[in-house]
């Protein structure tokens, strides 16, 4: 069988047939199948997984996962396929399922293209939504099924000064108005949200993040602190979020998502990640 690169997108030609030989298997039956398929699927990377899979759906109006498990009952080969098929994001759903305790920052650690792909490999895994494993309160359950929904935002261009104008008159009002945090967080791009708090700031004279102790108590300002860090600052976000706590299974999602630098890993309290990391 030929061997095609594992590397970068797949040309036209190689997208062909790489859609051939998992229409090929999937004309088979499962049972002396396994290793061939495995075979094939272990030649290309998960990105070209990806673009195989929405190639192959155009064509059989299936994906290639729901043709594995249509014909597959053991779960260890199911497990093993799911990995194959998005490995990354198939241990992420996991981590998300096995750690409750600690499924905001996994969440809110996820960018645009995780989000869609972490829910899918949940959705897969689990036979569930995400957000069946929210249990924390209103405002925290809000903010974090807004933010998975990332995936699906089309931003227009903003008007920064705008946009902290708005900031500073919600800050300045009687109460709290939840939503126009919840939307800033969760809808406002990295790099905006950068230059929307620069602006905030030279209008009040103070940070959003100072200000965001007279806006929320308790566990809402929790859940505000660790949204805007990791909107903000990623080494804060995990100081913040993981609370000195953490295990292999979390700093390898660290390592996996982050491209971290020796400083910025050793600034990490707590557990020490950087070397936990350079273990793996």
């Amino acid at each position: 069988m030929k061997q095609i690169a594992t590397q970068g997108e797949l040309n036209p030609t190689q997208l062909q047939e790489a859609v051939k030989q998992f229409s090929t298997l999937r004309s088979g039956m499962f049972g002396n199948m396994e290793k061939q398929f495995i075979e094939v699927a272990r030649k290309y990377s998960p990105e070209q997984i990806e673009q195989i899979n929405r190639s192959y759906y155009q064509t059989q109006k299936s994906t290639i996962w729901a043709f594995v498990q249509s014909g597959m009952r053991d779960q260890q080969l199911l497990d093993l396929f799911s990995k194959i098929l998005a490995p990354r994001h198939d241990a992420w759903a996991q981590l998300i399922n096995t750690y409750p305790d600690q499924i905001a920052p996994f969440i809110l650690l996820m960018d645009e293209n995780d989000c869609r792909r972490v829910k899918i490999a949940y959705k897969n895994r689990y036979q569930n939504e995400i957000s069946s494993k929210l249990t924390q309160n209103t405002f925290a359950i809000n903010l974090l099924k807004a933010w998975l929904n990332r995936d699906t935002l089309v931003r227009p261009v903003m008007n920064f000064k705008k946009e902290a104008q708005k900031l500073d008159e919600a800050t300045k009002s009687l109460g709290t108005d939840e939503q126009i945090f919840l939307d800033f967080f969760t809808k406002t791009s990295f790099n905006d949200f950068k230059e929307v708090i620069a602006e905030y700031q030279k209008l009040s004279n103070e940070t959003l993040v100072e200000r965001l102790k007279g806006e929320f108590k308790d566990e809402n300002l929790k859940y505000a602190q660790m949204c805007y860090f990791r909107m903000q600052d990623l080494t804060r976000f995990l100081q913040v979020s993981l609370q000195g706590k953490c295990n292999p299974q979390i700093a390898l999602l660290v390592r996996d998502r982050i491209q971290w630098n020796e400083i910025a890993l050793g600034s990490l309290v707590g557990e020490n990640i950087a070397q936990m990391c350079g273990k793996m």
